[in-house]
């Protein structure tokens, strides 16, 4: 339910795999999920969780948060301190703080109509599509990138199917400043 089952199958000791000091050895993600695997696992009456949700991709954060917070933890009192406002419709109650001030407390219903919280949400939605936008333009990037290598390695080749190893070479030096205008 933390989305760590592929982790435990690449980390070369599975389970048993010994964790560097401050998680040296993991990504952002990981270290995040590992975190609510061991709130998960401390099985406490109160889990407080200091912004675990901002490392995660959004479809692992859904998971997490539906899988998670509101259905394993759901008969503890969860305190969950976040960035990510993607289902404050779905919490008890939300604080916001500003300047360590408790400016809006209430349900979601309660104070979505708020002035300040709709900057929030706005501020967050232009977030949300400024990433979304670069995720394109990556994975377009990297297909790109492939298409040009193939087309170049099409031209490049004078010695029948097979690349020469200079050939090679040159195939992999993609110029940036053409790849440019293909985005």
């Amino acid at each position: 339910m933390c989305q760590l089952a592929r982790d435990l199958e690449i980390l070369e000791g599975g389970d048993l795999t010994q964790i560097g000091e401050k998680g040296i050895n993991l990504s952002g993600g990981q270290k995040a999920r590992l975190s609510i695997a061991r709130a998960v696992y401390a099985n406490k009456d109160i889990v407080l969780m200091d912004d675990p949700l901002s490392a995660l991709d959004a479809h692992v954060r859904k998971r997490i948060f539906d899988d998670v917070l509101c259905d394993k933890l759901k008969a503890k009192t969860r305190i969950l301190v976040t960035h990510v406002i993607d289902f404050l419709d779905k919490v008890d109650k939300i604080l916001v703080i500003e300047n360590g001030k408790v400016i809006h407390n209430g349900t979601f219903d309660e104070i979505k109509d708020e002035e300040y919280f709709k900057i929030i949400m706005q501020h967050q939605k232009q977030a949300e599509m400024v990433k979304d936008d670069e995720e394109t333009k990556e994975k377009s990037v990297v297909a790109d990138e492939k298409e040009i290598i193939s087309l170049r390695k099409s031209h490049l080749s004078t010695k029948g199917s097979k690349l020469t190893v200079d050939e090679n070479k040159e195939v992999a030096k993609v110029d940036w400043r053409v790849y440019m205008q293909y985005i």
